[in-house]
C-alpha cells in the first residue's frame, strides 16, 4: 500500500470477531446485555430517525454531555467527551498520549488494546497480574518498576472479572507515569468508581460506556471523562457531526432513567452467584468478578465442547482450559448449565497444572 504512512501496521494483527458456529443457542461470549433497552429508549431513537436527513443537533449533543456529567458524578459537560462507543474513547486516548510510544498495561487485559495501541505506534509493556484465591491482583510495584508514556487499566478487567485499583493505588500511579487511562466499561457492576478522580488528577483519563448495563451495544456509544482542558485537546480530532442523532436520543433516554440498569444488575449479581455455585459443583474453578460475566477453568479445549453444542463463550489468552462466559437470559443460562453438567461427565476436571 503506497500511501501507508505508519509503517507499523504492516506488522499488526488482525482483530478478529470468535467465528460462529452453524446454530447459535445460547450467545454467551460478548458480555452483551440479554434484554432490549425499554420501550421509551426505542421510542426516543425511532422518533430521531424521523429526522435522519438532517445532520445531528449540537445542542441535543451538549443536552448528553449535561445528563452524562450528572450520572458519572463529574463538575459538568466540559469534563465529558460522547464518543461512539468507549473504544473511541481509547482510540483518542491514545492517539493523544501514546503515539509512537510506549503503554504500560496488565495481562491479561481487554483485547482490543493492542490493535487500538499498535494503530497509535505504541509499544506495550507488560505487567502480568497474579492469581491470590479466586481473584486476579496487580502488582503495583512490578507494574510501576516499568516507566511508559501511559498506563492502561482496565478495573474491573477484562477478562479476569478483577478489581485492579483502588483509590489508593491510583494516587500513586498517576504520579509515576504522564498519563493514566482507566477503562471502567464494567463499573456499574462495581463496589465504586474511579470516575469522580479526574477532579483531583489531571493527568487522568477514564472511559465509560453504556454497552453493558444499559443494553446500548449496538447504538456504539461511550465517553471520554477527564479535565476540562484534556477533553479540549482531543476534542479537536472529532468532527462535530461523529455521533448519530438516534444514539444521542437513546443514551439520553437511557441516562435519565437509569433504574432498568439497576434492575439487571440486580440480575447479573444474583445469576453470578448461582453459577459459582454450580460449576464448582462440577469441580471447575470459578473466579471473582465485579462485571457481567465470569471467568472460569474447567478442562483443555472446554471453548470448541461448547461451541459444538450451540453454546458461545469466550477463549481468553490464560490457556485452553480457560473461558468466559457472560450472564445471559434466564433460558440462556438454562441451556449453559445443562451443557456443562454434559460436559463435566464427559471431560470432568483436567485442568491443567499451570496458566
Amino acid at each position: 500500500m503506497k500511501c501507508l504512512k505508519r509503517e507499523w501496521l504492516r506488522e499488526m494483527k488482525t482483530y478478529h470477531l470468535p467465528q460462529k458456529p452453524k446454530s447459535i443457542r445460547a450467545r454467551l461470549h460478548l458480555n452483551e446485555n440479554p434484554n432490549p433497552p425499554p420501550r421509551r429508549v426505542i421510542e426516543a431513537a425511532l422518533k430521531a430517525a424521523e429526522a435522519g436527513n438532517l445532520y445531528p443537533d449540537p445542542e441535543r449533543l451538549w443536552k448528553l454531555r449535561e445528563v452524562a456529567a450528572r450520572y458519572y458524578g463529574v463538575p459538568g459537560p466540559e469534563w465529558v467527551l460522547p464518543t461512539l462507543g468507549s473504544d473511541s474513547a481509547l482510540r483518542l486516548t491514545f492517539e493523544c498520549c501514546a503515539l509512537k510510544g510506549s503503554a504500560r498495561l496488565p495481562y491479561p487485559s481487554f483485547q482490543a488494546y493492542p490493535p487500538l495501541l499498535g494503530a497509535a505506534g505504541a509499544t506495550l509493556l507488560y505487567s502480568n497480574l497474579q492469581i491470590e484465591g479466586d481473584k486476579f491482583v496487580l502488582n503495583l510495584d512490578d507494574f510501576l518498576s516499568t516507566k511508559a508514556d501511559i498506563a492502561v487499566i482496565d478495573t474491573p478487567n477484562n477478562p479476569t472479572g478483577s478489581l485492579l485499583l483502588s483509590p489508593e493505588q491510583l494516587d500513586r500511579l498517576s504520579g509515576a507515569f504522564p498519563s493514566v487511562l482507566v477503562d471502567e466499561a464494567y463499573a456499574e457492576f462495581a463496589p465504586f468508581s474511579l470516575t469522580p478522580f479526574v477532579t483531583e488528577y489531571d493527568n487522568l483519563f477514564v472511559t465509560r460506556t453504556l454497552s453493558k448495563a444499559f443494553a446500548l451495544a449496538g447504538f456504539r456509544i461511550g465517553f471520554l471523562i477527564s479535565s476540562p482542558e484534556n477533553v479540549t485537546e482531543v476534542s479537536k480530532m472529532v468532527l462535530p457531526y461523529d455521533i448519530p442523532s438516534v444514539t444521542v436520543e437513546a443514551a439520553l433516554a437511557a441516562l435519565s432513567d437509569p433504574s432498568y440498569s439497576r434492575d439487571y444488575i440486580n440480575y447479573v449479581n444474583e445469576e453470578k452467584k448461582r453459577m459459582k455455585d454450580k460449576l464448582e459443583s462440577l469441580g471447575w474453578k470459578v473466579f471473582e468478578s465485579y462485571t457481567n460475566f465470569v471467568l472460569v477453568r474447567a478442562f483443555k479445549g472446554v471453548v470448541d465442547e461448547f461451541r459444538k453444542m450451540g453454546i458461545m463463550v469466550r477463549k481468553v489468552p490464560l490457556g485452553e482450559d480457560w473461558f468466559r462466559v457472560s450472564v445471559g437470559s434466564e433460558e440462556e443460562m438454562k441451556l449453559f448449565y445443562e451443557a456443562s453438567e454434559s460436559l463435566a461427565k464427559k471431560f470432568g476436571n483436567q485442568i491443567t497444572p499451570s496458566a
